[in-house]
């Protein structure tokens, strides 16, 4: 890399750290096209590899202030996409693992059609109970257990602090275990 290019990737890269949108979308116009390549290569698949590469620079926004400005980007976005295409595919090989020892376990049908009605009531009930959340304990609660966001990535889109998130969710869960308790449930809700 030319010692200019490299002054200005320091420059922008000490702007993104402290929270510069302007050099964050930079970032992402230069160096988005070699991050999908990278998870194309793996991958070959199109929307994917889009995937991964809006996640990588969701991680770079959500940890930035992380950032050595002295050390070349480049690398870092690529072992990111890397990491998080690992975890996928080890998450994939759990779930076929797990799906290929259920074929395996014995099968009571009516075991499984009360299992199913349990569940179904459960989440009814959990549902309801969600819905009678003040609006933003609600919203982060969703966010949290429907979509899979992490409390830093819904700080971030909420514009509260972790703190925030951290403490709605336990409102939520310490409402939604007292309610089953009350209703005969004993379930463990993470």
């Amino acid at each position: 890399m030319k010692e200019a290019d490299r002054r200005e990737e320091f420059e922008l890269l000490t702007r993104l750290k402290s929270g510069d949108e302007a050099a964050f979308r930079l970032f992402f116009t230069k160096h988005s096209g070699q991050v999908y390549r990278v998870a194309y290569h793996y991958l070959g698949y199109r929307e994917e590899s889009l995937e991964i590469t809006q996640e990588v620079f969701m991680k770079l926004w959500v940890n930035r202030h992380k950032l050595m400005p002295e050390l070349p980007l480049i690398p870092y976005l690529i072992k990111i996409a890397k990491n998080i295409i690992l975890n996928k595919a080890k998450r994939k090989l759990l779930e076929r693992a797990y799906l290929q020892n259920l074929e395996f376990q014995p099968y009571d049908k009516a075991e499984s059609l009360e299992n199913q009605l349990h569940f179904t009531e459960v989440k009814t009930l959990v549902e309801e109970q969600v819905n009678q959340f003040p609006n933003k304990r609600k919203e982060i609660f969703i966010l949290s257990r429907n979509q899979g966001l992490s409390n830093r990535e819904i700080a971030i889109k909420l514009h509260v602090s972790e703190r925030t998130v951290e403490n709605q969710i336990n409102k939520a869960l310490k409402v939604l275990k007292e309610k089953l308790r009350i209703l005969g449930y004993m379930l463990c809700l993470f």
